[in-house]
């Protein structure tokens, strides 16, 4: 009956501390209270502090006004910069991919432009049209692809964010999220 009671109360314990768990992070807010950017823990980022030193790496929040970055600690006050890039991985595969098919488009069109054409009489046949017509669906298709991996691709380099505190526009503390 006790080991029942223990495994049940350990069960109910453990359920009420994941349910009441609190996502914590760093929230950067503009002045004028429009603008907020949350930086989540675990989150890769570099921090400018106030002695000029330079700190790589992930976040982590210690507690209110402290947060470690790359095993250093330091308090929020302290920050000058702060700059996280979130590396989207499924938008530059996705990117990459619509690249690659849209210059296997491209060339699969140029190929059937190109193709040895047969023709029946000094008109044109039936089937050069077809030929022609294929051709410039996949040239088509393999433009759209490519221009929409590019811009997939370059988009990701300016998902770079970054913040300033020292003009103090810029204003920095922890938030404990539900």
């Amino acid at each position: 009956m006790t080991k029942t009671f223990f495994f049940l109360f350990s069960i109910f314990f453990t359920s009420i501390t994941l349910i009441s768990a609190q996502n914590v992070a760093l929230v950067l807010q503009s002045r004028n209270h429009e603008n907020d950017f949350a930086i989540r823990e675990n989150t890769k980022i570099t921090v400018y502090l106030s002695n000029h030193l330079k700190i790589s790496g992930r976040l982590f929040i210690k507690n209110d006004s402290t947060i470690i970055v790359d095993d250093t600690a330091f308090s929020i006050r302290t920050i000058d910069y702060i700059s996280a890039n979130k590396v989207n991985h499924a938008r530059i595969a996705t990117g990459t991919t619509l690249l690659i098919s849209g210059a296997v488009g491209i060339g699969v069109g140029a190929l059937i432009a190109n193709a040895p054409t047969t023709y029946s009489s000094n008109s044109v046949s039936s089937t050069s049209l077809t030929e022609a017509t294929c051709s410039f669906a996949f040239c088509t298709a393999g433009c759209v692809a490519g221009v929409t991996g590019i811009v997939m691709l370059v988009s990701q380099l300016f998902n770079q964010k970054e913040f300033d505190l020292k003009s103090g526009y810029w204003s920095a503390f922890v938030a404990h999220e539900k």
